[in-house]
């Protein structure tokens, strides 16, 4: 007579193999994808802003509003008495104005790149500044001491108005080049000009 085997009813599973590797291989994925955009990110950091050639315009304490307008990069403007006060509406300029009241402030424009004039058509190529803290002075040395603002290091032409000058404008246009050797210049209006002081090129 045959015997019959029993069956316990109890199921048995296997996992299939490499299941337990793969979420160890998902992980090591996702380090290596990490680690790549880490590299990329360093990469792609922008330079530090350099004020090699910058130039100031320093802004007595406001006995009245004052306006600093600096002129495009390029193409280079001329400036003169009968168009001073016009360079606020051309195209690339940059104007900050400092309230009535205000202690002494000093604009830095950071020089411009080595470029020649557009073609005729062409956008001008716009300039910059950077206002500094109230009462915050600019230094001529190029090294920035630890915790210094890298903005106010390294300028060396500078130009200025002295307290109570009625000039309630300053046109000065960026420096095309470094400028080696310490220079200040004190400003005055220009003759026919409506109250703007220009100053000279760097």
């Amino acid at each position: 007579m045959a015997e019959e085997s029993e069956d316990s009813g109890e199921a048995t599973t296997a996992s299939p193999p490499g299941s337990v590797r793969i979420p160890f291989i998902i992980m090591g994925v996702m380090i290596i994808v990490f680690a790549a955009v880490s590299i990329a990110m360093k990469k792609e950091k922008p330079k530090p802003f350099k004020t090699e050639g910058s130039r100031a315009v320093v802004l007595p304490a406001g006995d009245r509003a004052r306006t600093v307008v600096v002129t495009p990069c390029s193409p280079p403007t001329v400036v003169n008495a009968a168009n001073a006060a016009e360079q606020i509406a051309v195209p690339g300029s940059v104007a900050v104005t400092v309230p009535e009241g205000a202690p002494t402030r000093t604009v830095v424009i950071p020089q411009c790149p080595a470029v020649s004039a557009p073609k005729p058509g062409a956008l001008n190529v716009p300039s910059a500044a950077f206002v500094l803290g109230p009462g915050k002075q600019v230094f001529d040395n190029d090294k920035v001491p630890k915790g210094g603002d890298p903005v106010a290091y390294g300028i060396k032409a500078q130009v200025t108005l002295p307290p109570n000058s009625p000039a309630t404008t300053v046109v000065a246009g960026p420096c095309r080049k470094k400028v080696k050797a310490e220079k200040t210049t004190i400003l005055k209006p220009a003759g026919g000009s409506g109250g703007v002081a220009i100053a000279p090129d760097c």
